[in-house]
C-alpha cells in the first residue's frame, strides 16, 4: 500500500562581517536547517528536526605583517541523539613580500568524537565517529 507522505524543508542563513577598528575583523555565519516529515496515512505525529550551524572568526592584526585568527564552530540540534559539537582553531601568520609562514593549532578546545546510542524495541544501536583531530600544522607559502 502506498502511503501519503509529505516532506518540508527550509534553510535559513545569515552572514556577517564587521571591522570595529583597524586591528580587528569579525566574520561569521549562522545557519538553520529545518526538516519535517509526516505520514498522512497514519495517526502518528509529524517528525521534525532543527539543526543549527554557527561559525565565528576573529582576526587580530597587531602589525601589517602579523595576523592572529581564532576560528569557532558550533553545531547543535533539537534531536535527542544529536550531541552539541564545538571546535576552536587558532592560527598565527607572518607575511613578508615573498613568503608567508603560519602555525595552526586545530581543535584546541572542543569535541574530537561524536557518539550516539539509540535504543529501540528490537534493536540497540551504538555509533562512534571520529571528528576533527587535534593537530598542529606549520605552513610555508612562497611566491615564485
Amino acid at each position: 500500500t502506498l502511503a501519503d507522505g509529505r516532506a518540508l524543508s527550509a534553510d535559513l542563513s545569515v552572514d556577517y562581517s564587521l571591522r570595529p577598528f583597524q586591528q580587528l575583523s569579525l566574520t561569521g555565519r549562522s545557519e538553520m536547517l529545518y526538516s519535517k516529515q509526516k505520514n498522512r496515512s497514519s495517526n502518528q505525529p509529524a517528525f521534525s528536526t532543527t539543526r543549527w550551524i554557527h561559525n565565528l572568526q576573529l582576526h587580530l592584526l597587531p602589525t601589517e605583517k602579523l595576523m592572529l585568527t581564532l576560528s569557532n564552530d558550533l553545531f547543535h540540534s533539537n534531536e535527542k541523539n544529536f550531541k552539541t559539537s564545538y571546535f576552536c582553531d587558532f592560527t598565527i601568520s607572518y607575511t613578508s613580500s615573498s613568503w608567508e609562514l603560519s602555525l595552526s593549532l586545530n581543535n584546541i578546545i572542543g569535541t574530537s568524537e561524536y557518539e550516539t546510542r539509540t535504543i529501540g524495541t528490537t534493536t540497540d544501536s551504538y555509533s562512534l565517529t571520529r571528528l576533527r583531530p587535534r593537530e598542529y600544522m606549520v605552513k610555508l607559502s612562497i611566491d615564485l
